[in-house]
């Protein structure tokens, strides 16, 4: 008798520790993407072709300057009775960079111009991630970390620019992207009162998107801070 009550102690303890709620939820967010790395470009030109069949040519397209950028997410979380975390996040982003264009080349040579080159990227993104909820009266604040996957669907760039007595406004695919697949590390933090909370959180790219180049050697890495609002459903 003894036994079968320390089982159903041990049971019923171990039941309370890891007790557990789960939350689903659906976020909103915009946020500043840019690209990183040794040949990320603040700046850039545009080689003007001579010849009207063939387009203009944009020097650099992965800007260190932040575009405004947005998402659709859904969201699946487990907070155990300890206050750990343990949650997957899946949806769609669409990223944008900027770059300014400062010159223009052609054969008759050289001109300065002002304009600007987005570079975006529609991308299905995964992110299995832990943490730790604290609570402060009605409020709580999720502390997490995981890992994050994407999936680039499409990429494009669109360069409009103002020379003397000219303007050029081109679009079309970014073909300089080397690779399909992001990943990296993220991390985040979100304050909840109720069903709604306020998120912040920082990916940090590890991919090389311009690699495998054969005769260069150019790095192209993502960054992201993105901002969010979501609401949990259930």
């Amino acid at each position: 008798m003894k036994k079968v009550l320390l089982i159903l102690f041990i049971c019923t303890s171990a039941g309370r520790t890891f007790a557990q709620t789960t939350e689903y939820l659906v976020q909103l967010s915009s946020g500043l993407f840019s690209y990183g790395g040794k040949s990320a470009a603040s700046a850039t030109g545009v080689s003007v072709s001579d010849v009207l069949s063939e387009p203009h040519y944009v020097q650099d397209v992965f800007g260190k300057q932040s575009g405004l950028s947005y998402g659709l997410h859904t969201q699946m979380q487990t907070i155990t009775k300890n206050s750990f975390i343990m949650g997957v996040r899946l949806g769609f982003d669409r990223l944008s960079s900027k770059a300014d264009v400062t010159s223009t080349a052609s054969i008759v040579g050289n001109r300065p111009a002002h304009g600007k080159v987005v570079a975006s990227n529609s991308v299905v993104q995964l992110n299995p991630y832990l943490g730790y909820r604290l609570h402060t009266g009605n409020i709580h604040i999720d502390l997490t970390a995981g890992l994050n996957g994407g999936y680039i669907l499409s990429s494009q760039y669109h360069a409009i620019v103002e020379e003397q007595h000219n303007t050029i406004d081109q679009k079309g695919p970014n073909h300089r992207i080397n690779t399909k697949f992001d990943l990296g590390p993220v991390a985040g933090v979100s304050v909840g009162y109720k069903k709604v909370a306020l998120s912040a959180g920082y990916f940090h790219g590890l991919i090389n998107y311009q690699r495998d180049l054969i005769g260069a050697d150019r790095e192209i890495y993502s960054r992201y801070l993105r901002f969010g609002i979501s609401y949990r459903i259930f």
